[in-house]
């Protein structure tokens, strides 16, 4: 049933052509950042996982949104659950992503466009900001288009807004210090982010792994609140 539904969920979405403007985006995006040589490695890295952060949340609206409701109540009852058709959705739109990503890495290995020699514990660094990224885009395209946050009429432009936020967190807490005490609650992209600034950044290094692990958890908590919020509607 878990392969059945990803095939068709693949071909559903392929034929429906509304996956053009977001890949396309996303192609000009990362082919655009690397039109120059010499560039850093871990924060090229990090501006691409930014684009797919975005372009992830784009296609997630995109792909919750295109079902009507009386094909999602199909689902349910195929899939004998709301829950089962949440996360089988999401996996799909993950293993989607896998495909950004590789590009995002190969692209400009091939075009030997990095400033010094790229190695296994950057590229590696950058395969993990990426996933997390990707999934963060996900997980509030899917938070967007199946709760009560925002109706129909104002999910772009909510999805705008926390995006904003997201980005501009940091100025926000040094010129607002009282935002520190809510702003917690958005995922911690610009933390993330602030690791690439050096290529002497090292997977081992410990405030990277808690990162990552605070990142993890932050997304599996998510989750389990979505799926909470998906329940009720």
């Amino acid at each position: 049933m878990l392969y059945s539904f990803l095939k068709y969920e693949h071909l559903k979405f392929l034929t429906s052509y509304q996956f053009i403007a977001p890949v396309f985006t996303y192609l000009l995006w990362v082919i655009g950042i690397y039109i120059y040589r010499d560039m850093p490695v871990l924060s090229s890295y990090g501006s691409t996982a930014i684009g797919l952060f975005i372009i992830m949340t784009w296609l997630t609206i995109i792909n919750f949104g295109r079902d009507t409701l009386n094909e999602r109540h199909i689902f349910y009852i195929q899939l004998k659950s709301k829950t089962t058709y949440l996360l089988i959705k999401i996996l799909y739109l993950y293993l989607l992503s896998t495909l950004f990503i590789i590009f995002s890495l190969i692209y400009p290995l091939l075009l030997n466009v990095f400033d010094k020699t790229v190695s296994f514990n950057l590229v590696l660094i950058g395969v993990i900001v990426h996933l997390l990224l990707s999934m963060f885009g996900i997980v509030l395209g899917a938070f967007i288009t199946n709760t009560k946050i925002a109706t129909k009429s104002y999910r772009w432009l909510l999805t705008i807004f926390i995006m904003l936020i997201i980005f501009t967190k940091d100025v926000l807490i040094t010129t607002f210090p009282f935002t520190k005490w809510f702003l917690w609650v958005l995922p911690p992209i610009s933390n993330l982010l602030n690791q690439m600034n050096s290529d002497y950044l090292s997977f081992l290094n410990t405030n990277f792994l808690l990162l990552c692990l605070f990142a993890v958890i932050y997304i599996l908590i998510t989750l389990k609140l979505l799926i909470i919020l998906f329940k009720k509607t």
